[in-house]
């Protein structure tokens, strides 16, 4: 790997997974200085799911480069391994995601000189925070890591949600599942 003149993290959040409220976060340093830092909240809503949330992350990171920085060689850190794999290879996901993904790889012509390098979800904790930072702003309380709805997702889109533990039990399969296949599909940028 050689160096870069920013290194660019970002995160996305969604709760309950799918349909529920979303956030994502980025945070872009040069050298040793933050130069810029941004949590939004992206809504609530059947189309909103984890995926869409990283992808609307990498979104910002792109937009601030594009304005900023275009040419500058950047490396671009995530714990998704669907953004990273699927803008390292520039093909498109299937699903609700299909659009922001697009819209991400769409940008990448604007900001060519990118390294994007997965790394585990402890090492994205800053991000990960200001993400549930952005959605207890909202009023999505945040316990231990595991947002809660406070204000239900289900006086949004008509659907009542799923008792507290059993979310909670799905989210910890589904998480299972995806550090089994990302041990198997580790991506390294060299």
């Amino acid at each position: 790997m050689g160096s870069f003149e920013y290194i660019a993290r970002f995160d996305g959040a969604c709760w309950p997974n799918p349909g529920g409220h979303a956030a994502c976060a980025c945070v872009i340093t040069r050298g040793t200085d933050e130069v810029h830092r941004e949590a939004i909240y992206l809504g609530v809503g059947a189309e909103q799911t984890n995926n869409v949330s990283e992808f609307a992350g990498l979104l910002l990171v792109l937009k601030w480069l594009k304005a900023n920085a275009p040419e500058a060689s950047t490396q671009i850190v995530s714990d998704s391994t669907i953004v990273v794999n699927r803008m390292k290879s520039r093909t498109l996901p299937k699903g609700v995601c299909r659009a922001k993904a697009n819209e991400c790889l769409t940008m990448l012509s604007s900001v060519p000189n990118l390294c994007f390098l997965w790394q585990p979800r402890e090492h994205n904790s800053e991000c990960d925070g200001m993400c549930e930072a952005a959605l207890r702003k909202e009023g999505v309380l945040v316990a231990q890591g595991h947002p809660v709805p406070f204000r239900s997702a289900s006086a949004h889109t008509g659907i009542p949600p799923k008792p507290y533990w059993t979310a909670l039990e799905e989210r910890i399969a589904r998480l299972e599942a995806e550090l089994r296949l990302r041990e198997k599909n580790t991506v390294v940028c060299v």
